[in-house]
């Protein structure tokens, strides 16, 4: 088989819960079991919240097969072991040497996921396009075009509760 590259899916808690240490190693069991060390990819537990796993790619392992893979771990973990989860997946790579890059990008396809409540909870870092961009402005500038738009204390007021829902729709 040649190797095409790699790519990283991770996968996060969405919220911890009190029982985050005994969801660690639930998700580290189902993921062992859908993704075999004999086919070539690693499970890496990060922290007690998340979990990377390099996916080499090759003809028998696409980037749209780790996409495909991506939901089913969501799922799956929702569905047998009732937790819920975040997973990103990052852009495909060509050598091992970019494995923290493809590693921070997934992971910012996760924050960047939870910051705008995306309901699907399974993100491809090469899709967010709007939302990377916005994602990058400066929280300050953010703020500062709200105050210079909708006036000092719109923030503050609880009815423009409304309007920054429809924002964030």
């Amino acid at each position: 088989q040649r190797s095409e590259g790699f790519a990283v899916a991770l996968v996060a808690l969405n919220k911890t819960s009190g029982s985050a240490a005994t969801d660690s190693d639930m998700i580290c069991r189902v993921l062992q079991e859908l993704f075999g060390a004999d086919r070539g990819f690693l499970i890496i537990p990060i922290d007690y919240a998340r979990t990377a796993i390099v996916c080499p790619l090759h003809d028998e392992i696409t980037y749209d097969y780790v996409l495909e893979y991506a939901n089913m771990i969501k799922d799956t973990l929702l569905s047998e072991a009732m937790v819920d989860v975040y997973v990103s997946v990052s852009s495909k790579i060509s050598g091992i040497m970019s494995l923290n890059d493809a590693y921070l990008e997934a992971d910012k396809a996760k924050n960047i996921g939870a910051l705008f409540e995306m309901k699907e909870k399974c993100f491809e870092y090469s899709k967010l396009g709007l939302q990377k961009m916005i994602y990058s402005i400066p929280m300050e500038a953010c703020v500062g075009y709200i105050d210079e738009t909708f006036g000092a204390g719109f923030l503050k007021d609880k009815s423009s509760q409304e309007l920054l829902n429809t924002v964030k729709a």
